[in-house]
């Protein structure tokens, strides 16, 4: 933990300045950081924001789902809809007159909604709901080619279900550090991060044993294609090995409105499966996307 922060903090705070390696035409990360940086406390898109009305997993939760049913006849069905509301609104620009150190407010709500299981009420199997603070640093680094590191971040993120029932309830604080490079078309980011220990009233034991401990997210923009893949991973090289893997696609379909098509396989999609592994893909629109 030592270590991980005095490395977190050195690349936040102790980054080079704005170098002059991507001069010339604006880049993708330049239109979306002109855009989050025009107007303070203006609210932008941070993840994807996004409407799946119809997806399909192969393996519903249904176990946890019949200890909470009072009269153990309902099942989770395998079609639901899936969305996500994820907003970022910048609060303090140049902290302290430090150029382009940045201090942000986020926040992200992910909803599984079982809309077709009338059986059962058509209950929201789960919602998230996850503030983040961040101070991030722009920069303007260049590694080699056209590749340039583009962005380091220090962040506190929460994350909970709401729930109170002590069988469902999920929440977990974390802090992370997050890197984004940039070459061309494509966007990279790596995000380790480190669970804050909650003690004897833990409700998600073994979270990263399960949900992984790093995230490694690439988007590549193709003209007005969008591609994106994460996987997270908590590299243990055994048979514990666990994590996830998740493919997403958008194209415009009108105006701010696009196409959008998410495929997800392992653990952790919402907090309350964190320890349950399911396989998912699922279309509908999105407003906006990573790029």
């Amino acid at each position: 933990m030592k270590t991980f922060m005095k490395v977190a903090i050195a690349a936040v705070f102790l980054a080079p300045p704005l170098l002059s390696g991507a001069a010339g035409a604006e880049t993708l990360l330049d239109k979306r950081f002109k855009d989050q940086d025009s107007d303070p406390f203006a609210v932008t898109a941070y993840r994807p924001n996004y409407l799946m009305p119809w997806t399909y997993m192969t393996h519903p939760n249904d176990d946890l789902f019949k200890q909470v049913d009072k009269n153990g006849t309902h099942h989770l069905q395998n079609v639901e809809a899936k969305f996500q509301i994820s907003v970022k609104m910048l609060v303090w620009k140049d902290i302290l007159n430090v150029d382009n150190l940045n201090l942000d407010l986020a926040y992200t709500q992910l909803s599984l909604w079982q809309a077709y299981n009338s059986d059962a009420s058509s209950p929201f199997r789960d919602t998230n709901y996850e503030p983040e603070i961040r101070v991030s640093k722009r920069l303007d680094y260049h590694v080699i080619g056209n590749i340039h590191v583009r962005s380091a971040v220090m962040g506190f993120d929460h994350q909970s279900n709401g729930r109170g029932a002590e069988i469902l309830s999920r929440s977990w604080n974390r802090l992370y550090w997050e890197g984004i490079a940039e070459g061309g078309p494509l966007v990279v980011s790596l995000k380790p991060f480190w669970r804050i220990p909650e003690g004897s009233d833990d409700n998600n034991p073994g979270m990263t044993n399960f949900y992984g401990n790093f995230e490694l997210r690439a988007a590549l923009k193709l003209e007005k294609h969008v591609f994106s893949v994460m996987w997270r991973n908590n590299l243990y090289f055994n048979d514990n090995n666990r994590g996830a893997v998740e493919f997403s696609y958008s194209y415009p379909v009108a105006t701010k409105l696009r196409f959008y098509a998410q495929y997800f396989n392992g653990f952790g999609e919402s907090l309350i499966d964190y320890n349950h592994p399911d396989e998912r893909i699922g279309v509908g629109i999105a407003v906006s996307d990573w790029l």
